[in-house]
């Protein structure tokens, strides 16, 4: 469950700038002018994945009055027509068009991996954010940065890397964030808690 809680925790740190505002302060500035953010109430939020943890993502957003979506193609058959009606998009693409942030929660499958890749990114429109508490595959990562470059993302989040054992040096997530990209990554820690 605290998987979900740190999916939040890693959206709401990107809306509202969390990391650069400390970092402003610990400069010993005090110009918060600079740190406009974005509140969850009233965005669209798309979830892919729709189990134990997606869902509690779901209702995380919605105690915050987002408008949310979801896609999750092996559960489709076992909710409601109303709840489909009202939150569910038939393809990634249509989830995409309508997000403001897209939030991942599924597994690494040769389905789902590299499911977000420049294809579907190019489609988007300016001003997403990307929350992934999954799986470093399921995101090309090569492509989340040509992203974030060329402003097709404002924001990436993870708390996993793809090759998370290796020579972390390598990682082109790591790399982008420390050459100044609006990246927050924490090292797969989403279900460490007491």
């Amino acid at each position: 469950p605290s998987t979900s809680e740190l999916a939040f925790g890693l959206m709401l740190s990107l809306l509202r700038n969390i990391p650069e505002c400390n970092n402003h302060v610990s400069r010993y500035n005090w110009d918060y002018t600079q740190f406009m953010g974005r509140q969850v109430k009233d965005l669209k939020i798309g979830i892919i994945g729709y189990g134990r943890l997606g869902k509690m993502m779901y209702n995380f957003c919605k105690a915050f009055g987002a408008k949310i979506k979801i896609y999750d193609p092996y559960l489709k058959d076992s909710l409601s027509d109303s709840f489909l009606l009202n939150n569910y998009c038939n393809s990634l693409e249509d989830l995409f068009e309508f997000s403001d942030v897209i939030s991942l929660h599924v597994h690494v499958t040769d389905e789902t991996k590299y499911m977000i890749s420049k294809k579907l990114l190019d489609s988007v429109k300016k001003d997403l954010y990307i929350i992934n508490t999954s799986r470093g595959e399921i995101v090309n990562e090569l492509d989340i940065v040509e992203a974030l470059t060329t402003g097709k993302l404002t924001g990436y989040g993870a708390d996993v890397v793809e090759n998370e054992f290796d020579n972390l040096t390598q990682s082109p997530i790591i790399k982008a964030m420390n050459e100044g990209k609006n990246i927050i990554v924490t090292p797969h820690v989403g279900g460490m808690t007491i």
